[in-house]
């Protein structure tokens, strides 16, 4: 792990992606962008890896109507805490383009009546009153814990209400990678001493190059173009990190990352 944000995670993230073994690397922005509260950020990558705990958190939120809205969290929820109206601060708005600066965010700022929580499990269903579609809906919560008196992480959420639901959830398409694949483009990365091989899969000859590249799009190394079933890239030399590896073929480039331990 490089982590240059001393824990506390204001180093703002430019980049996420996901190793082979399900650690998620973080890519930070490595600059102030002009706001003071973020001076403490600085260049680097961190790496986040699954401790096998569940947080408590909200899942997902859901429009049931003009009525209210569904909540899912990822853990069972305590009756009393979930059930209490009095834990869910509800208000609208709407971002409205402008050309002034801060862009017209939280125009029209309404707060809205929750008339009732019904706890089933790890939902709530809430029965709220004034809801507009075209709004974005805010949720601040209280006091809510889990059924084993686990805290919120997190204790707001807001949903882009674009129409009145129900709807259907969001269902990605997740396709598993394994450590040096092929890729769609016909190559893969292999590791050697002191060096990396891109080894092109199938047959033909077409010219091709390999370049490296920093998290910065800084190149740092260009292969000639040639017409092998392999490209060799020096990186001995290499300091520890992420980078981008890029072949050209043709028209077209294809991308892949690089992590030396």
């Amino acid at each position: 792990t490089n982590n240059n944000c001393g824990g506390d995670g204001t180093c703002g993230i430019l980049r996420v992606k996901q190793a082979p073994n399900g650690d998620i690397y973080l890519g930070n922005l490595g600059a102030s962008g002009g706001w003071s509260v973020r001076s403490g950020m600085q260049p680097g990558f961190s790496v986040l890896h699954d401790n096998g705990t569940t947080a408590f958190e909200i899942k997902a939120i859901r429009s049931t109507g003009a009525g209210g809205f569904e909540l899912e969290f990822t853990q069972p929820v305590n009756t009393g805490t979930a059930g209490s109206t009095a834990n869910y601060t509800v208000r609208q708005y709407q971002n409205i383009a402008v050309e002034a600066y801060g862009g017209g965010a939280y125009q029209g700022m309404t707060t809205l009546t929750v008339n009732s929580a019904t706890v089933n499990s790890n939902r709530v269903t809430l029965a709220i009153t004034g809801l507009l579609a075209a709004h974005v809906v805010k949720f601040n919560f209280g006091a809510i814990t889990s059924s084993t008196g686990a805290a919120l992480f997190t204790q707001f959420a807001a949903y882009n209400l674009n129409r009145l639901g129900p709807g259907t959830d969001y269902l990605p398409v997740v396709t598993p990678v394994a450590q040096h694949a092929v890729e769609t483009s016909g190559w893969k990365l292999l590791s050697s001493n002191g060096f990396h091989v891109v080894q092109f899969v199938g047959a033909g000859f077409v010219p091709r190059s390999a370049a490296v590249y920093d998290m910065k799009g800084v190149k740092i190394y260009q292969s000639p173009v040639t017409e092998a079933s392999e490209i060799r890239l020096e990186t001995g030399r290499l300091s520890k990190g992420m980078y981008l590896v890029r072949v050209a073929e043709k028209a077209k480039s294809t991308t892949r990352t690089l992590l030396i331990p």
